[in-house]
């Protein structure tokens, strides 16, 4: 019996242990730590991470600084880079015609925003915020070539086009949640909503050069204006699961915090 119950005190006395461990860690991230944030999508029997999307639809890379246990600073950085190229080589008649084309844009999204962490409970951790998203997107530029060769030579025609490029404004509210599952490793849900403007194009011009078999090389220059204008609320609102992890950062005293 004595054995019995020396037994049942030493499993008591492992998970207090255990239970007092589990309650001194520390869930949330504090001061000096940063993470990322992915979004996550499908079902759960075709679950898949993401980039998280601003409030315009553009993919971003999303960061988070805390600057203080309740103070976060956070940064989107997207890219995009069109650079595609269409090579076609054909017979016309007797004639073998080969075309080529190249298709370039480059586009940049940042995305600036502040968050402001609330008490909520041990793992539970809402937030509200606001934030700044801006789109720098590059002048369009293409290129087709296309050659026709026979028997007497080979006739040729160039034609480029350029385009200037745009400008992409929003301002977004955020109010979200996250669930730390494991210390620093949480589950969440977001909500954005905002405003958001968007101008792409403007003055374009399209140069096209002849050169024949035989003869003097011809040229035609146009020119012209193209844009399209976008703004609105509807688009901007948009519900997110996502799953942030946090590193990095020593612990501070309450006194630094201070």
């Amino acid at each position: 019996m004595k054995k019995l119950l020396a037994v049942l005190v030493i499993i008591l006395m492992v998970f207090a242990s255990y239970a007092q461990k589990e309650e001194e860690k520390e869930y949330k991230p504090k001061q000096g730590q940063m993470g990322v944030v992915f979004n996550v999508a499908g079902l759960i029997s075709n679950i898949n991470v993401a980039p998280v999307k601003d409030p315009m639809g553009n993919d971003l890379i999303l960061g988070k600084f805390y600057v203080r246990d309740n103070h976060v600073i956070r940064l989107g950085l997207g890219i995009q880079s069109y650079n595609s190229k269409y090579n076609l080589v054909d017979s016309a008649g007797s004639a073998k015609v080969a075309y080529d084309s190249t298709h370039k844009k480059f586009n940049l999204y940042l995305s600036p925003s502040y968050e402001y962490h609330f008490q909520g409970l041990k793992r539970l951790d809402p937030y509200i915020g606001a934030g700044v998203n801006l789109g720098f997107l590059g002048k369009t530029k293409q290129q087709i070539d296309i050659e026709s060769t026979d028997t007497t030579g080979t006739d040729k025609r160039q034609t480029t086009f350029n385009r200037d490029g745009g400008f992409m404004f929003g301002i977004n509210g955020i109010i979200g949640f996250n669930y730390y599952i494991a210390p620093r490793l949480a589950l969440g849900l977001e909500y954005n909503i905002g405003y958001y403007w968007s101008r792409d194009g403007g003055d374009w011009e399209r140069v096209t050069i002849d050169t024949p078999v035989s003869g003097t090389a011809k040229s035609k220059r146009e020119i012209g204006s193209e844009r399209n204008v976008t703004s609105g609320f509807d688009h901007s609102n948009n519900l997110s699961i996502n799953v942030s992890y946090y590193f990095g950062g020593n612990k501070v005293s309450e006194v630094a915090r201070e």
